[in-house]
């Protein structure tokens, strides 16, 4: 009995289409399937994982007084509301490296 190389091709792709989404669904760190909040300001969405509340509660309190001095020594403001993501505060190492 011969095998057909395009079934094989197409067992293959079904199966990788079929596991890429579980795939997709964590990291290392965890952080994308953490319970995920966000604060908003007037001109910022804070989003962050909940276990980083209270450092996203002090940025939340922070960041207008920030944007405004920013624009003052810059000349410029964005428009419109701007998105900030926290995934670790800490600044713990990820392993990543990039070159020079």
């Amino acid at each position: 009995m011969r095998t057909c190389p395009a079934l094989i091709v197409a067992i293959a792709v079904a199966q990788l289409l079929r596991t890429a989404p579980l795939v997709a669904q964590g990291s290392a760190s965890g952080v994308p399937s953490d319970d995920w909040r966000t604060i908003e300001t007037r001109h910022f969405r804070i989003h962050f994982p909940a276990a980083h509340t209270e450092w996203a509660s002090t940025v939340a309190v922070r960041i207008e007084r920030i944007r405004s001095a920013v624009a003052r020594v810059v000349g410029y403001a964005p428009r419109g509301i701007v998105d900030v993501v926290i995934e670790d505060p800490s600044g713990r190492a990820n392993g990543s490296a990039l070159p020079d």
